[in-house]
């Protein structure tokens, strides 16, 4: 059943801040990597990457902060098995979990272009009651099966200043890595296993 729930604070007394890392690559992906609750050795951490054919937008699939109709979550798997979006994985929760307050990213980024948005999402994957011919694909791609919904998103718009190649001065090299922040937003949910 759901239960609303008034807090005087946000976030509410007693919550204890969660904090998970990028563990490398995942499946062999470039674009798909792994969250974990402790820091990885440094040689552990490795890096993501995508390509973004700007004749080949993104697409939005609604369900967060873009979400003007304020119609719910959506289902995200359409969207997290293209190649230009990077998708990080959490295990799966052994027991309920509560997330309650505000949701943040860290990325270390860098970018041949001068600018590019960011989108973070906090997605929850519920696995599938019986499998069917996209949970089959999903495992192709390297991701596991189920629904995919988001909790909470935001985009922002990054600059970069990519570096003049030495060999060819006139084209120009990805940028040195740079911290971007994204506030994502807040959320409340259970989490069942």
């Amino acid at each position: 059943p759901s239960v609303f729930l008034e807090f005087s604070t946000w976030p509410p007394p007693g919550t204890t801040p969660m904090h998970f890392f990028c563990r490398g690559v995942q499946n062999g992906s470039c674009r798909l990597g792994t969250l974990i609750a402790e820091a990885p050795p440094q040689d552990e951490c490795g890096s993501l990457r995508y390509v973004y054919d700007p004749w080949d937008p993104t697409p939005y699939a609604g369900g967060g902060w873009l979400n003007l109709r304020k119609d719910g979550p959506k289902k995200q798997r359409s969207i997290e098995q293209r190649s230009d979006v990077l998708v990080l994985t959490s295990a799966a929760v052994e027991s309920p979990l509560d997330i309650v307050g505000i949701v943040k990213a860290r990325l270390f980024m860098s970018c041949s272009a001068k600018e590019c948005d960011v989108v973070a999402r906090l997605c929850v994957v519920r696995a599938p009651r019986w499998i069917d011919q996209l949970d089959l694909q999903l495992r192709v791609s390297g991701l596991e099966p189920g629904i995919s919904l988001d909790l909470c998103e935001s985009i922002v718009r990054v600059g970069f200043r990519p570096q003049q190649s030495e060999k060819t001065p006139e084209k120009l090299s990805a940028s040195a890595p740079e911290l971007v922040e994204v506030d994502v937003g807040p959320t409340c949910c259970r989490l069942h296993p």
